[in-house]
């Protein structure tokens, strides 16, 4: 503790080199226990603004996005079709779609009628990625809209039956 009190005292000494060894050390104690700094005073309260959210003007709520409407693919050949739903059920945007999507793809879509091939592409097209999802493993009810049969296939994809380790298919395999 000496030690620690000869060091005080010398840095007191050369902070205050003109006073006095006593006044130094006790200035110096003065000035560690009191602080230099002062608080500064709260803002004046106003009766206008008592909430920071209140600052800004109240935002519309009542702007809902455009609908987002897929080009329509006038006399598109059938083999056309069937690669370009085998490449959009492979680039969902969530990992779980795209493989329970290109499995699917890969195993039904070369024996689909037009039909049920337009119900595939609607599906597709329209929907999000999570309700397919969820509508696949039967965790949320199929609505109406939506084409039974197409959606009972993916269903049993998604049923995974045989105990398959599932991986993408490759595109080179399904031309």
């Amino acid at each position: 503790m000496l030690a620690t009190r000869a060091a005080f005292a010398a840095a007191a000494r050369a902070a205050f080199p003109r006073r006095t060894p006593a006044a130094a050390v006790l200035a110096s104690a003065r000035l560690l226990s009191t602080s230099t700094t002062t608080t500064p005073p709260p803002p004046p309260k106003t009766s206008a603004v008592t909430d920071p959210w209140d600052m800004h003007p109240p935002m519309d709520m009542s702007y809902t996005p455009p609908e987002f409407v897929p080009a329509a693919r006038v006399n598109e050949p059938i083999d056309a079709k069937r690669r370009r739903l085998l490449w959009h059920s492979r680039k969902r945007g969530i990992l779980e779609c795209d493989l329970l999507l290109s499995t699917f793809a890969a195993q039904h879509l070369s024996a689909l009628s037009a039909d049920k091939l337009d119900a595939y592409d609607e599906l597709i097209s329209k929907e999000n990625d999570w309700d397919i999802y969820y509508w696949a493993t039967l965790k949320k009810p199929v609505p109406d809209h939506v084409d039974v049969e197409v959606m009972r296939l993916i269903q049993q994809v998604a049923k995974n039956e045989a105990r398959k380790i599932l991986k993408m298919p490759e595109l080179a395999e399904y031309k």
